[in-house]
């Protein structure tokens, strides 16, 4: 988990409500792609996927909200990678009652109307 406590969090969130007029930050669930799109960092962390588990995400999460912070940015290269995986996460939110709008890069062949339905129940 990044030690948040060590960056200028005031500074960050200054910044971006003066810019979008809300605050925002990131968090990385997993790393690495099995696709291979032109536009993305696929050929920074390779096209092993990698992840971390649903609570350990949920953790972070409730630590980005205790900051301060109005917004996630899930910087996957693709959330919905794993079926699975986004409906645990997803679950997991709701078990905690976690609340915080997000936003993330997805594709449309890695999603169904399950997993829309349940992302868009999450969004504050």
């Amino acid at each position: 988990m990044p030690s948040r406590e060590l960056f200028d969090n005031n500074g960050y969130k200054e910044h971006y409500t003066k810019t979008f007029g809300y605050t925002i930050t990131s968090l990385i669930t997993s790393r690495g792609c099995p696709f291979k799109c032109d536009f993305c960092s696929q050929p920074v962390f390779g096209n092993t996927f990698r992840a971390r588990s649903a609570k350990n995400i949920v953790d972070e999460m409730q630590s980005i909200i205790a900051f301060g912070y109005d917004r996630i940015w899930f910087a996957d290269d693709c959330l919905t990678l794993n079926r699975d995986r986004i409906l645990e996460i997803c679950r997991e939110i709701t078990e905690r009652g976690t609340e915080i709008e997000w936003e993330c890069l997805s594709r449309v062949d890695t999603v169904d109307r399950e997993v829309v339905e349940n992302m868009s129940r999450l969004d504050a």
